[in-house]
């Protein structure tokens, strides 16, 4: 399937933005010249928070971030482990953390660590369906950094923090969550669709989010356009 994306020439042709020539956003495969796309997989999804911040910290931030399913969240991974259903075994435990950077694991650099902290200023959307993964909706004692433990969804947990971080900044913000129930017609369970901007024709039916989820970011990146 497609994956969602909006390109400099979209923009100008469709809304008479001006893009200037630079990396306008991060790609999930990194590379540039796009006003903005996802991650073709959730795993792609979760580097461009330090591929943003590394050129954030050159002078040359993107414009916008829109990143859809995979999120960095140690926290929210340690919690799942004593859950055999959701963990993964000790083997893999071990091995994932080698398999990222050491800035990226590092105390501190989860991408909601940077985006509360201030250290993070690239506009982003973060993109989750609650029932999404292995344990999508399953509930899970969820390890917040204020300290508090709420019991909540395990998708909407590995999510949490870096929405509380968003919604922290007031409505100055101009990063978002959003949080969808997307389908996959014909299979089983409910709001399991991963990665449910790779799919045009996909359509949320959680409250609070439009049902053409679609549109509604792509405004969204046309305003981020416009920001600049």
């Amino acid at each position: 399937m497609r994956s969602a994306h909006v390109s400099t020439q979209s923009l100008r042709e469709n809304h008479g933005v001006r893009v200037r020539r630079r990396t306008d956003a991060v790609r999930g495969d990194g590379r540039r010249g796009h006003a903005a796309r996802p991650g073709r997989t959730s795993a792609g999804s979760a580097g461009p928070y330090h591929v943003a911040l590394g050129l954030q910290r050159q002078g040359l931030p993107p414009t916008a971030l829109v990143a859809d399913s995979g999120l960095i969240n140690l926290e929210w991974q340690e919690a799942q482990q004593d859950n055999p259903d959701c963990g993964v075994d000790e083997e893999a435990a071990a091995i994932l953390p080698l398999r990222m950077h050491p800035a990226i694991t590092a105390d501190g650099n989860s991408p909601h660590r940077l985006v509360a902290s201030g250290t993070f200023t690239v506009p982003l959307l973060d993109v989750w369906t609650i029932n999404d993964g292995r344990c999508g909706t399953d509930p899970m004692v969820c390890p917040l950094p204020d300290g508090s433990s709420p019991v909540m969804g395990s998708l909407d947990c590995a999510h949490e923090p870096l929405r509380l971080a968003i919604e922290a900044q007031g409505p100055q913000t101009r990063s978002t969550s959003m949080r969808l129930c997307v389908s996959i017609p014909g299979a089983d369970e409910e709001c399991t669709n991963h990665v449910p901007t790779q799919d045009p024709d996909a359509v949320n039916t959680l409250p609070g989010q439009p049902a053409d989820f679609n549109r509604a970011i792509l405004r969204w990146l046309v305003q981020r356009a416009l920001d600049d």
